[in-house]
């Protein structure tokens, strides 16, 4: 009892950090416009029903109330740090004079830092609010968690979209909104799910042994980072290679995302006999 406490005390201090982090950087970053503030609640909102159309009936979700809404604030929340994160890593990759969009500044500059902040929020809600036993509600909790980031970083992206249309700001932020809905749906959620059945195998998978645990860890999340990696590139890339984009950001992501969703379906079907009426037995 006394550890989840102490879980919840550090959790309740790093997101309120991460609540002024993020409030500082949308701030920055945002102008003010009806059309801008509308898109940028409703595509979070939207994002949230999807979230609850996902996972209210899968096997594995966790049983507590309001998981999903505190999981999903607190993937928004941590936009801000790992916009920081970001900035830090940029100024490292200038000072090791790494080549501009070459493949170590992709992996190095967004996928490292975002999966790693949003792996570090997966471990403390799991260890100090959220009751779950199994590897794969940890990786659903990481899902929403990632479907919670997506929401605020696409408001950003929506805002400089409607900015840039000379017609409307709606218009603008409005059809990049959509592009975004259908092209990005499998994109941070996946990625998060993925770290998150890798904390999930760390804590929880105790018959697989500390070794074979870590190694779990540490390959899930190097497993998001690539895809993430692969799906930031698919955007990049040079007239010659356009065919691909779609493959990296959209279809590769999309398919696995959907075998993902329906694999661990199936396994908290046959393996989960653990009840989730008590706290998890995590110390961080």
């Amino acid at each position: 009892m006394r550890t989840e406490l102490y879980n919840r005390v550090v959790l309740a201090v790093l997101a309120l950090g991460a609540l002024v982090s993020t409030v500082i950087t949308v701030n920055s970053h945002m102008a003010i416009s009806t059309a801008i503030i509308f898109l940028g609640i409703v595509f979070p909102l939207a994002l949230l029903g999807i979230a609850v159309l996902f996972f209210r009936t899968h096997p594995g979700r966790p049983q507590q109330r309001w998981w999903l809404i505190s999981a999903f604030v607190i993937g928004m929340l941590c936009f801000g740090p790992a916009v920081e994160l970001n900035s830090t890593m940029s100024e490292m990759v200038q000072k090791l004079d790494i080549e501009p969009d070459s493949i170590l500044d992709s992996v190095l500059y967004s996928p490292m830092p975002e999966e790693t902040i949003k792996g570090i929020a997966i471990a403390l809600l799991v260890a100090g609010f959220i009751r779950v036993h199994h590897p794969v509600s940890v990786g659903i909790v990481g899902a929403v968690v990632g479907f919670g980031f997506a929401g605020i970083e696409s408001a950003l992206f929506i805002n400089d979209s409607a900015l840039r249309n000379l017609n409307s700001d709606l218009e603008g932020g409005g059809v990049l909104a959509v592009l975004r809905l259908i092209t990005g749906l499998f994109g941070h959620s996946l990625y998060s799910g993925l770290v998150g059945f890798g904390i999930g195998l760390y804590f929880y998978a105790r018959h697989l042994g500390l070794p074979a645990r870590i190694i779990s860890l540490i390959g899930m999340w190097l497993l998001s980072v690539v895809l993430h990696t692969l799906s930031n590139i698919g955007t990049t890339l040079p007239d010659g290679y356009f065919w691909l984009g779609p493959i990296l950001s959209f279809l590769l992501p999309t398919i696995l995302g959907i075998i993902v969703y329906r694999r661990s379906g199936k396994i908290a079907r046959t393996t989960r006999t653990e009840p989730e009426s008590e706290s998890a037995p995590i110390a961080v």
